[in-house]
């Protein structure tokens, strides 16, 4: 069972390790001080975001992310069922 929790651990810092890459490839989301005062940046390009290098990788940090969540979880209720 302490084998199934190193894996859940090696794969645990795995996916941070991705999900840290994917996080610093994306671009900025402010478009400066325009969008501070409510400026409308879209163009027709904003609205085809999910076929994009940009959607792609947003759609990839959301799905790491709660892969991540599962496996944290996971782990956690393996470790609690060893120690008990």
């Amino acid at each position: 069972m302490t084998a199934l929790l190193w894996i859940l651990y090696i794969v645990c810092v795995a996916i941070s390790i991705a999900l840290v890459v994917v996080v610093l490839m994306q671009d900025s989301k402010s478009s400066g001080l325009g969008s501070a005062f409510g400026g409308n940046t879209d163009s027709f390009f904003g609205r085809n975001k999910s076929k994009t290098r940009e959607g792609k990788l947003i759609r990839m940090t959301k799905i790491l992310g709660a892969v991540l969540g599962v496996f944290s979880i996971v782990a956690v209720i393996i470790s609690r069922l060893i120690t008990a």
